[in-house]
């Protein structure tokens, strides 16, 4: 188990007690203390105290009367003083890094830890959807968020405890509370982007395309070609497997350059086939972009970096985690609705010159 330790803000803590004490001891219409006397108090600045009184008005705790001050509007609930405990399973060490797409989860996790007032407690996915029911319970954890939904019987069998969750990213099923991401919108705009740059050709790349994720993106590349007004081709697509290791792989793509009818243009589902693709274009001979156009899915590690003109579809995975954290706190808070579903949009950009 991984636990990211909970670091508490100054404002959020001037906030926290606030809030206490004026459950404890005010009633509603109470005079408050003004900003500049808080200030003194809590030896903090004005941009701090104001963003506690911004809170706690957005809130509904108190209100503000020109030239009178401030005044108690309702009394907060206790319920919400103490930071909601969130357990995430996972199926490896969590490691802060923009180069894979749980690193971005983990920054928005942690992004959200800094905002709200949670606790992000990391632990291992194991076959025992017993034991990891029972684990939720054992640690006191008030709501969990999963990270995609391909535990589908351990979403049930906390949904049947009564405990609050939150799916990030699904692709299996609809979910009651989840934050979902559309790939195709930004699918749809890079197909178009290449067409309108002369790509009549565009060729598909990528691992397992008739399954998972994989699947909603190749179907969005189909459809893509379709509003660009460029049709299928079968022979324009690579897809590898679990199974092959990097020699078959690169013998997979070199034999699929030096077919017939060449692709002009290049969609690679997989950052980790780009730097492989760009070293055999680069010994076949293939420019980039004159004679060949490369879209890939994703905008982090070396689709940063890469020296040649690329296209990427930036995939908000930082704020999909962010706002489901955001999601599960107010519904532990008792902000409970039948249904909660946040719908985040891909985007398209060119990376250098074009």
């Amino acid at each position: 188990m991984k636990k990211i330790p909970y670091k508490t803000p100054k404002y959020e803590q001037i906030r926290l007690l606030l809030r206490r004490e004026i459950s404890s001891g005010y009633r509603v219409g109470d005079l408050f203390p003004t900003q500049r006397e808080l200030m003194k108090r809590f030896n903090a600045s004005y941009a701090t105290i104001g963003r506690v009184l911004r809170e706690l008005k957005a809130e509904n705790i108190i209100h503000t009367h020109v030239g009178r001050g401030i005044f108690i509007d309702n009394l907060p609930a206790v319920r919400s003083f103490k930071p909601v405990k969130i357990a995430v399973f996972i199926s490896h060490e969590p490691a802060a890094s923009d180069l894979n797409i749980f690193g971005l989860f983990q920054k928005g996790l942690l992004n959200a830890q800094e905002k709200y007032s949670c606790e992000i407690n990391f632990f291992e996915i194991t076959d025992n959807i017993e034991a990891m029911t029972a684990c939720v319970r054992k640690n006191n954890a008030d709501g969990v968020l999963f990270l995609e939904d391909k535990m589908l019987s351990f979403i049930e069998s906390v949904k049947k405890t009564g405990i609050p969750y939150t799916v990030v990213h699904p692709y299996l099923t609809k979910h009651d509370f989840c934050v979902d991401i559309d790939d195709a919108v930004g699918i749809y705009a890079a197909i178009q982007a290449m067409a309108c740059r002369g790509a009549k050709r565009i060729a598909l790349v990528g691992s397992d395309l008739g399954s998972g994720h994989n699947k909603i993106k190749a179907d969005a590349f189909c459809t893509g070609l379709t509003i660009a007004g460029l049709e299928f081709d079968s022979s324009l697509v690579c897809e590898f497997h679990k199974h092959d290791d990097m020699i078959a792989r690169m013998e997979k793509l070199r034999s699929f350059f030096l077919s017939p009818g060449r692709a002009d243009g290049l969609f690679l589902i997989g950052l980790e086939h780009l730097e492989m693709t760009e070293s055999l274009l680069k010994h076949e001979n293939i420019r980039i972009p004159e004679d060949m156009l490369i879209t890939v899915f994703g905008h982090f590690g070396y689709a940063q970096k890469a020296g040649f003109p690329l296209g990427t579809i930036i995939v908000p995975y930082e704020e999909a985690a962010e706002k489901g954290a955001e999601m599960l706190v107010n519904n532990c808070n008792s902000k409970k609705k039948e249904t909660d579903i946040k719908l985040l949009k891909t985007t398209f950009i060119w990376r250098g010159k074009k």
